[in-house]
């Protein structure tokens, strides 16, 4: 299989991954905070060290304010139920996921869209995708920083699709929340990440879920102070685990490198696209990008070209709406049910674009 849908989930995963649950399978698949044995303090220590690494990697004001989750969807989750009143208003990008817009919607917040409507009254806050999933450009954060600072209202970042494959400065950018997951660009596996929320707001969400934390055990309320506040029930350790062992394998490989070479991929497979008839390359190539490449075809149906690719080519690639309807209405191809969507990982060759490509080639001489 030629596997070209990692901005779905990140495949293979980093080296480091499997030996590192060998190992927590092997010595002790243990909880935290719940027991007395050197091993479970053992991996405290080991989930203590990942949420610095966190920290580190997004650079972020304190460890303490790293909460882990299952990944975007549930941190953007807390965020929107914690913080946010049924008729609150948000601006957020003409660019986001559904796992932004559905929780807005669900819970009777209304949605502006930034540049595009105008400023209305109660804005509460600004949320952005810092990546789109469907064309992989990453999106201008400046006015965004700006409204934010001008309302003193939270800034709200989705770095589901960014994380890993750019470089994500928390301080320099200024949000106030940030949302992760470690099984894309950070090359970890599926239903972990997590959150950063500064001081000031975490103190003004309610937790998501209740439950038991290790800590204060004698109280019937939540602990008040972070992470625990955020953080009941058993977290998902193997996943932390694996979102530890992707972050130290970015960090050693080099951010830099990693977009250099889905760059490069990214750009052959552009111009190969460019040069076949009938394909049309969907949203600005020109921007700083995670390493995706959309396209439609005016003479072949989008879902017969991913079908056969991966029948015929065993290629994988994502077709449809990508789980982002707002985005493909900015776009102009949610009518046309949205895109043929390719994206790259580090482990991806130029050999593999040329097999895509070809493939391409031969799939719309055929049924044309």
């Amino acid at each position: 299989m030629i596997y070209l849908d990692n901005a779905s989930t990140s495949f293979p995963k980093c080296p480091g991954v499997k030996q590192i649950l060998n190992d927590y399978l092997e010595k002790g698949a243990l909880n935290i905070n719940r027991s007395t044995s050197a091993s479970s303090f053992d991996l405290e220590e080991k989930i203590f060290d990942i949420r610095e690494s966190v920290k580190r990697f997004f650079n972020a004001p304190k460890n303490s304010y790293v909460v882990f989750t299952r990944g975007v969807t549930e941190s953007i989750n807390l965020f929107v139920n914690g913080f946010l009143n049924k008729n609150d208003s948000v601006l957020v990008s003409p660019y986001e996921h559904n796992a932004v817009i559905r929780p807005l919607t669900e819970n009777g917040i209304n949605i502006n869209i930034i540049d595009q409507d105008k400023c209305v009254d109660n804005i509460k806050c600004v949320i952005i995708n810092h990546a789109s999933n469907v064309t992989g450009n990453v999106y201008e954060l400046g006015n965004a920083k700006r409204i934010a600072q001008k309302l003193r209202i939270p800034l709200v970042l989705d770095t589901a699709q960014s994380a890993g494959c750019v470089k994500v400065d928390m301080s320099a950018i200024g949000a106030d929340f940030l949302a992760f997951s470690a099984h894309k660009g950070l090359l970890g596996l599926q239903g972990a990440g997590g959150a950063i929320i500064t001081e000031e707001l975490a103190k003004k969400i309610k937790p998501l879920i209740f439950g038991g934390t290790g800590s204060l055990s004698s109280s019937y309320n939540m602990p008040d102070f972070l992470p625990d506040k955020f953080e009941a029930g058993t977290l998902n350790i193997p996943g932390i685990l694996s979102l530890g062992e992707g972050i130290k394998f970015v960090e050693n490989y080099g951010i830099e490198n990693i977009h250099s070479h889905k760059k490069q991929l990214r750009e052959e497979c552009i111009k190969g696209l460019s040069a076949i008839s009938g394909i049309s390359v969907i949203g600005d190539t020109d921007k700083e990008n995670t390493g995706v490449v959309s396209f439609i075809s005016s003479n072949v149906d989008n879902a017969v070209i991913a079908s056969l690719l991966d029948n015929q080519y065993g290629i994988a690639t994502r077709v449809g709406l990508q789980c982002a309807p707002l985005a493909h209405k900015t776009l102009n191809t949610f009518n046309i049910g949205g895109t043929v969507r390719v994206s790259f990982s580090l482990f991806n060759t130029l050999s593999e674009v040329e097999v895509l490509l070809d493939a391409l080639t031969a799939i719309l001489k055929t049924n044309q």
